[in-house]
């Protein structure tokens, strides 16, 4: 299989999970706050940031060092975004809807940080991928 394909095959996935979670899956005030663990999440989140160290080894470098940086950055940076893009929109429906006060239903859009953690985390790593053989002189595909 081809790097697009797999890559296609990823978010596909990822997006249909969420999705799933999102019109079924119960998230509670204090979870959607980081203040409790849902398991599900958990769960889905670990997967998502299992996976990509496996993309940095097959698609960027096979160094062991710059794998764990990389890897490292990856988490922190799409993390932050995720988590920080999610909260302003809960934030946004809050404000706009409810005069800032929590309602159960903006909750669900928590389960939204699982596809966002993919989408900026195969982002990274492409741009990473780009980066790193633009300064080694190869071309940007390694496949």
């Amino acid at each position: 299989m081809t790097k697009q394909k797999i890559i296609l095959a990823d978010i596909l996935v990822a997006l249909i999970w969420t999705m799933l979670l999102f019109f079924f899956g119960k998230i509670y005030k204090t979870e959607a706050a980081h203040l409790d663990i849902n398991p599900i999440y958990l769960i889905s989140f670990t997967i998502i940031l299992t996976l990509i160290p496996f993309y940095i080894y097959f698609y960027v470098t096979k160094k062991p060092g710059q794998i764990l940086v990389l890897t490292v950055l990856t988490i922190t940076v799409s993390t932050t975004l995720s988590i920080s893009t999610v909260d302003a929109f809960i934030s946004y429906l809050q404000n706009k809807y409810y005069d800032g006060s929590a309602m159960g239903w903006t909750f669900k859009f928590r389960w939204l940080d699982l596809i966002l953690i993919n989408l900026f985390s195969l982002t990274i790593i492409e741009l990473t991928s780009k980066a790193l053989n633009k300064i080694n002189g190869r071309h940007a595909s390694r496949v």
